[in-house]
């Protein structure tokens, strides 16, 4: 889960893992930070920025310093064995210099470990059954937690060993609630009911293997602890993730050539950068992620999908979607093929 800190001179993000003990205390890791556009002295020169790091009134330490750099990103990670609930994580950005080093700015958060984010990805299964007469089934799993539907993956055909690239995201799934998967095989008809997986959430990073009458499921969950801070309380403004973003049916040139297909992405006027591009293929994945960190809600999330080319790249289509608080799980048709994605605002 990427987490993200707004200062007037920083964009700080960091992850962060809890492992639950009870629910007034926790094992904290706090792991993967980096910073963007950081700004120096008055005279334009990058600055050598670090971070310390506070759980309540126990100090984790402090990374080191990157020298002459505004996009700063750290190895350290910070562990806090014993974390309160209501305790205030903190960390402090500064700026090393000869003399005083300068504060950049301060983020914090009152840790409350009662919610969690959950991510669930990987997915994978093995020896699944189709109907009586031996054919393989065409597969597709639905995701919930507790009473939240968060989608469901695409079929794969004719398949009993199929792998899935979606990933399904719950930012405000509760501990002990039930993480349910439901397989099932696609049909003319009715589909086919394969079997159900569950698990109760709690704090932390697990591969899960669950067993059906008609095959195996593998996947990986992780529940983390969900923090959202900005100096600026403005309510109007949201940090926005993109992930998880794949296409199908992508068509090349006239002479039936595959495309090599990649993304633009912006939030409103900002342009968040490109994917790389995918060599002749008409169903590429991309592992690529893309943060908004002060998107409005009500701007447009637009994706272009290109064709890269010797000359001039071919325009395949656009995906816009007017930001609104929560996870989705975005399917759009293009001029020609279909585009997923998956994208977060808080």
């Amino acid at each position: 889960m990427v987490v993200f800190y707004n200062l007037g001179l920083v964009s700080l993000a960091v992850l962060m893992l809890v492992s639950q003990l009870d629910f007034a205390s926790a094992a904290v890791r706090v792991f993967g930070l980096h910073a963007r556009d950081l700004t120096g002295d008055p005279a334009g020169n990058n600055p050598d920025p670090y971070v310390k790091v506070w759980c309540g009134s126990n100090f984790g330490g402090m990374t080191e310093f990157r020298k002459d750099n505004a996009n700063p990103s750290w190895s350290a990670e910070f562990n806090f064995p014993n974390c309160k609930t209501k305790d205030d994580l903190k960390f402090q950005v500064w700026d090393k210099d000869l003399n005083f080093d300068d504060h950049l700015g301060t983020c914090q958060r009152r840790l409350d470990f009662a919610s969690a984010a959950v991510r669930v990805f990987g997915l994978h299964a093995r020896d699944l059954t189709g109907d009586p007469a031996g054919n393989k089934p065409d597969p597709y799993l639905k995701v919930w937690c507790g009473s939240t539907f968060g989608g469901q993956t695409e079929y794969r055909k004719d398949t009993a060993h199929p792998t899935w690239s979606a990933e399904f995201n719950f930012p405000n799934c509760k501990v002990n609630e039930t993480l349910k998967l439901e397989v099932w095989d696609k049909d003319l008809n009715f589909d086919d009911h394969l079997g159900t997986c569950t698990k109760q959430v709690q704090y932390g990073s697990f591969t899960i293997t669950c067993y059906l009458k008609k095959g195996t499921v593998f996947y990986r969950l992780v529940s983390l602890a969900m923090l959202i801070l900005a100096s600026q309380l403005d309510f109007a403004s949201a940090a926005v993730r993109v992930s998880s973003i794949y296409a199908r049916g992508l068509t090349g040139d006239p002479f039936g050539n595959q495309p090599d297909p990649y993304i633009k992405v912006w939030c409103g006027s900002t342009f968040g950068g490109q994917t790389e591009y995918q060599r002749d293929t008409a169903n590429p994945s991309w592992s690529a992620e893309f943060s908004f960190p002060n998107c409005r809600v009500g701007a447009n999330l637009k994706l272009e999908v290109w064709d890269k080319d010797l000359i001039f790249d071919d325009y395949l289509g656009t995906c816009t979607k007017t930001l609104s608080r929560g996870v989705f799980n975005a399917v759009c048709s293009l001029n020609a093929g279909t585009l997923y994605y998956t994208y977060n605002v808080q």
